[in-house]
């Protein structure tokens, strides 16, 4: 990202509010799982996905928002993607993340001989079962309600980690940022993606 310009997009109507990088007051890169997401991307840095954020808007009306979107301003050098594993792995690949190198964990799995295990087993249970499928993750999203001394936002990832994720970002200390499940359900926490930090900055 070479500019970002958010001037026109501020001043359109029904917007409410524009944030940039520049307006984080604590740790920007956040991430449930790691802490490798920007928020928002900064110039000089790389855009990697779609759900990278440039600037965040809130805005009166949805239609007021996007139209504000519409209106920023960005310069980007196209960079060659990295698209595959095993480009990512070769040597002297680009780093994907500046956070870490593209090998984010190792696992070495080590098997017994099964036969011998059977063979010396007391007793064997023999059925078949099968998993119910990997489902999408829902929609994430988050309503911040800021007050004096607290931010509370209402998200079916009301989980620790996230709480704690915004305190960072946000440069608040744990206990002034509370998390809401709207029916106390907490969604499966099996993606890294969180809107919260740009729902508490706006």
């Amino acid at each position: 990202v070479l500019r970002i310009d958010a001037s026109r997009a501020s001043a359109a109507r029904g917007v409410v509010a524009v944030a940039l990088a520049s307006d984080v007051p604590g740790e920007r890169w956040h991430g449930v799982i790691e802490r490798d997401r920007p928020g928002p991307v900064n110039v000089g840095e790389e855009v990697r996905c779609d759900a990278d954020a440039l600037a965040l808007i809130a805005a009166e009306r949805e239609e007021d928002a996007w139209r504000a979107a519409a209106l920023v301003e960005v310069t980007c050098e196209p960079l060659t993607p990295v698209l595959a594993t095993h480009d990512a792995l070769a040597n002297g690949a680009p780093r994907v993340n500046p956070m870490h190198s593209n090998l984010l964990a190792r696992s070495v799995l080590t098997r017994g001989n099964v036969a011998s295990a059977l063979a010396m087993s007391a007793y064997i249970v023999r059925d078949a079962r099968r998993s119910a499928g990997l489902s999408s993750p829902p929609p994430v999203s988050a309503l911040a309600v800021p007050s004096l001394n607290r931010m509370e936002i209402v998200t079916h990832d009301a989980f620790d980690e996230a709480r704690a994720d915004v305190a960072r970002f946000l440069a608040l200390p744990d206990f002034a940022v509370r998390l809401v499940s709207p029916d106390n359900t907490p969604a499966p926490r099996d993606h890294g993606l969180s809107v919260h930090e740009h729902a508490a900055l706006l």
